[in-house]
């Protein structure tokens, strides 16, 4: 008999499996389906168009997973799969876990983790023929960075945040590459006094549904959108606060980007980085190892960085760290908010 259990290695050679069961479902809406009442197997078949007998196979091993519950032969569905994969719910995961399938089976423009091998061979893998616009400019993509901060992140990085006292006295604050909106709209919430901008390419706040959340949230006149080129265009002065939530600052961006943040800071102002961080010693989780291999497919400037590096990178532009806290349970991956101030 061998020392030790091969069910760590097990799970990850059968994980392909698993993922193919969950994305097959959430294809067809099978919890959807669900949400309403218990249906049996040949009622859900009906409903979908498959093969009873296919789909009964399939429900069964939904049911252990502990997605779905069976009894009296009928299933329904559990209180997370109620919570997160029901079309129209405020948490739903659909669109993160349909975009997740196209970058690790290959049928993805970017992030192709079925070209791992090709990296590991010859090097960092560049999409073929579509620049970093091209994620920004994907509906599935906004939307699914929209569904990861819903889960938890966005609400423990305004509880955070709002527990300063700087943040208590800010009265303009800036989400800079924001998307959808939601950081911005927590921070408001959080602030009564405070308004917020979210400044982020033209045409990819209207792709993350920023205006719908906005007005859904009761904001209009408090948070507003403002597009442009915060790469390297003007992005605007007089802020109490910049906030960044994943987006990377690399060599090629790191100068410009850091730059304008300093400028558009008011004295005192902080910019808040708020990004997935790995070990110094890249002794991290598993998930932020493979965020941190999955950056093979951009260029050999991108990689993980952990909060000293980014404290080392971010200090020579004028900045003083002033306090970090870290979100690992509510992230896609291990994730810290880093408060810098600006120096006088």
């Amino acid at each position: 008999m061998p020392g030790v259990s091969p069910a760590r290695i097990c799970g990850m050679a059968d994980s392909y499996q698993g993922f193919q069961v969950l994305s097959t479902a959430v294809g067809y809406d099978i919890f959807t389906v669900l949400s309403v009442e218990s249906k049996s197997a040949g009622e859900i078949a009906h409903e979908i168009g498959t093969d009873p007998c296919i789909t009964e196979k399939l429900l069964n091993a939904l049911v252990s997973t502990g997605l779905l519950a069976k009894g009296s032969g009928k299933y329904a569905n559990t209180p997370l799969a109620e919570s997160f994969l029901v079309k129209g719910e405020p948490f739903y995961q659909g669109n993160y876990i349909g975009l997740a399938k196209t970058v690790s089976f290959g049928t993805s423009p970017y992030d192709d983790w079925a070209k791992i091998g090709e990296a590991l061979e010859t090097g960092y893998v560049q999409p073929d023929d579509h620049g970093d616009m091209s994620r920004l400019l994907d509906k599935s993509f906004s939307m699914t960075m929209k569904e990861v901060a819903m889960r938890g992140e966005v609400q423990a990085t305004a509880e955070v945040v709002s527990g300063y006292a700087w943040f208590r006295d800010a009265r303009e604050l800036l989400d800079l590459g924001g998307t959808h909106g939601l950081y911005a709209i927590a921070f408001a919430d959080k602030n009564p006094k405070l308004r917020a901008t979210l400044f982020d390419f033209p045409g990819v706040p209207a792709l993350g549904n920023a205006e719908e959340h906005i007005e859904g949230y009761g904001m209009t006149g408090r948070v507003t959108i403002q597009e442009g080129d915060f790469m390297g265009g003007d992005i605007g002065s007089g802020y109490d606060a910049v906030f960044i939530s994943h987006v990377y600052l690399q060599e090629d961006v790191l100068d410009s980007v850091l730059r304008r943040i300093h400028d558009a800071l008011n004295c005192d102002g902080r910019f808040v980085l708020k990004n997935c961080v790995i070990p110094k010693n890249r002794k991290g989780s598993f998930v932020a190892a493979l965020y941190d291999l999955d950056m093979c497919f951009w260029s050999d400037e991108h990689r993980m960085q952990s909060i000293d590096e980014y404290v080392d990178l971010i200090e020579p532009y004028g900045f003083v760290i002033e306090d970090v806290a870290k979100i690992g349970e509510c992230s896609y991956t291990p994730s810290a908010i880093i408060i810098f101030k600006k120096e006088a």
